[in-house]
């Protein structure tokens, strides 16, 4: 699935070195045979909802999951063995494939899992976990180490990437040093900046503007970006959440004058390529001008 595709954009904000994304060091297992995690969907495709599972229990022979509960969108998937199960010499062979066959993730994120070691599995990301998304992976029964242990039933767990969340929604009141927001007019730009990218039909139909009697709807799109220099945009490419996802929001008609509007965001709205909604309400103030005098 092609997480993200179709909107590349450049950041002025928060950056990582590609020294501190937390991919594995492959080392021994750069022979590893390496499985895709499933069919992706077509790019743009919005991935399946996923239904939150309790923390399993796990066998003695299974050492460690994770991630579980919550996860940053840097996080890499493991799982880890008491005793192996695959043997060395089966790293660059056909070995592992009985292995991987019971490995699964959902929704198809972009990546595949390979056997890093004999006694961990891992998920190699092709790019970083969308903001907004409820993962679980499975696995299933007949999984089995070279004790002879092995799982009579699936073994499932999920894990969710930070929530989609609104900042730097417009306000009628200074905060800190900054001067007191001015009054806007009649058929504003509003702007309001999210941390990944936004289904456009859904934010809009979950803002509103009121004030006194008026209940105005607003259009949503994102707001275009420069073109970036050559050569930057990689880390972004690879984690799109360090982008500049700003929104612009238009009243469908106009305003009062001399009128306070609250700017209103409601739970529900969907993320493009997550499959958690928000739960959160997120609330601004506008002040349109007066009458001339």
């Amino acid at each position: 699935m092609g997480i993200y595709d179709g909107k590349d954009v450049t950041s002025a904000s928060r950056r990582r070195p590609w020294g501190s994304l937390g991919l594995p060091c492959i080392g021994v297992a750069a022979a590893a045979l390496l499985i895709s995690c499933g069919s992706p969907a077509a790019p743009g495709a919005k991935p399946a909802p996923v239904a939150a599972l309790p923390k399993p229990s796990l066998p003695p022979w299974i050492a460690s999951i994770s991630p579980i509960a919550s996860a940053d969108n840097l996080a890499q998937i493991r799982v880890v063995f008491a005793t192996p199960v695959t043997a060395v010499q089966a790293l660059s062979g056909a070995g592992p494939t009985e292995v991987l066959s019971h490995v699964s993730i959902a929704p198809a994120l972009r990546g595949h899992f390979t056997v890093l070691t004999p006694r961990m599995i891992g998920f190699v990301a092709e790019q970083a976990l969308p903001i907004g998304t409820r993962v679980r992976v499975t696995l299933s029964a007949g999984l089995r180490d070279l004790a002879g242990d092995a799982l009579a039933r699936d073994l499932s767990w999920t894990f969710e990437t930070a929530p989609l969340s609104f900042t730097n929604l417009p306000q009628t009141e200074a905060s800190d040093d900054e001067a007191t927001p001015g009054p806007v007019g009649l058929s504003p730009k509003l702007q309001v900046t999210a941390n990944a990218a936004v289904d456009e039909s859904s934010l809009a139909s979950h803002v509103s503007l009121v004030g006194g009697n008026d209940n105005v709807l607003v259009t949503a799109t994102l707001e275009t970006q420069p073109t970036p220099y050559p050569g930057t945009g990689a880390e972004e490419r690879f984690d799109p959440s360090l982008s500049t996802w700003v929104y612009d929001l238009r009243p469908t008609g106009d305003l009062r004058r001399g009128t306070k509007y609250v700017l209103a965001i409601a739970p529900g709205v969907e993320p493009a390529y997550g499959n958690v909604v928000t739960t959160q309400r997120f609330t601004g103030a506008i002040r349109t001008f007066g009458a001339l005098a």
